[in-house]
């Protein structure tokens, strides 16, 4: 679990350290309630119900929803739309991973870690310019 932990934190510290959105403070839906329920509802529901999926179905589903969801929010040429879903698809990844070798706690942990370490770096990428 420790590794999979480190790599949430390390990808969401260099998503935030190069993203253009502005920083982010701590936020309870986003960084603690939003991965509960999207880890009980992309992870935790798909894999109860049938266990035998193949590795990387609750990925895409999930990279899939957050790119609509994205999407409904503001225009995304096809360039952002790749490189959005692969960014999710990798979390997802990261988050099925986790939840098949230690439960829908181990997907929860890793998501919230990345979801924090996000904020954290774009508070650290802004609090370096002048």
């Amino acid at each position: 679990m420790l590794g999979s932990f480190l790599g949430s934190l390390a990808l969401g510290l260099v998503k935030g350290l190069t993203s253009k959105n502005g920083a982010q403070g701590f936020s309870s839906e986003h960084d603690i309630y939003g991965p509960i329920r999207e880890e009980l509802m992309y992870r935790g529901a798909p894999l109860w119900a049938a266990p035998g999926l193949p590795f990387g179905a609750t990925a895409v589903n999930f990279a899939v929803d957050h790119v609509l969801s994205d999407a409904r929010h503001g225009q995304m040429s096809a360039s952002q739309v790749v490189a959005r879903f692969g960014d999710v698809l990798l979390g997802g990844l990261a988050y099925e991973s986790a939840m098949r070798s230690n439960g829908i706690v181990g997907a929860i942990v890793n998501h919230a870690t990345h979801n924090f370490s996000v904020g954290l770096g774009s508070r650290l990428r802004n609090r370096k310019k002048p």
